[in-house]
């Protein structure tokens, strides 16, 4: 063998952040139903839901009552990069569908593509990353009242019978 396969003493190896391999749950979804055949669902789900966390991962305010067409014809701010063309294509193919515009060629695998390009960036996908350090503390709950309302209810092994 070789010196490429030995480990020097000073190779020491840093860990700079631990990333758990994330399942974005519209993905799955979307693949579940074009699977089933499900294709306007489908796209009609993924659209919706990318528009949405798009807003929640960038904090975009979109004010209400704004169509489709005018949310994507938006300056969006740089930090987005290239999110507002893969929405454009996605919103291309979504189209016909809401509108009712039947035939429309069914684009199973570039749905499937679009979606993983628009949540490929960091502030997308981190949105369903749970944190590491534990669950999120959860408030206790109170000891429901006794009968007489004068206090907590005795466990039943320390009740007198």
């Amino acid at each position: 063998m070789g010196k490429w396969f030995q480990r020097t003493a000073e190779s020491t190896t840093t860990i700079v952040e631990r990333v758990e391999p994330v399942e974005i749950p519209i993905i799955t979804e979307t693949k579940r139903r074009l699977a089933r055949g499900e294709y306007e669902e489908a796209l009609r789900a993924a659209y919706l839901k990318s528009i949405e966390d798009v807003q929640r991962a960038y904090d975009l305010k979109i004010p209400p009552g704004r169509t489709h067409g005018e949310i994507l014809a938006m300056e969006f701010p740089e930090s987005i990069g290239h999110l507002p063309e893969f929405l454009r294509r996605l919103y291309a193919l979504y189209q016909p569908v809401r509108y009712g515009r039947p035939p429309w060629p069914r684009e199973e695998k570039l749905v499937s593509s679009l979606l993983q390009s628009i949540y490929s960036p960091r502030p997308m996908w981190q949105l369903y990353v749970e944190p590491k350090h534990g669950p999120s503390p959860v408030p206790p709950v109170p000891d429901p009242p006794v009968p007489d309302g004068k206090g907590p209810a005795a466990p039943e092994s320390e009740a007198s019978p």
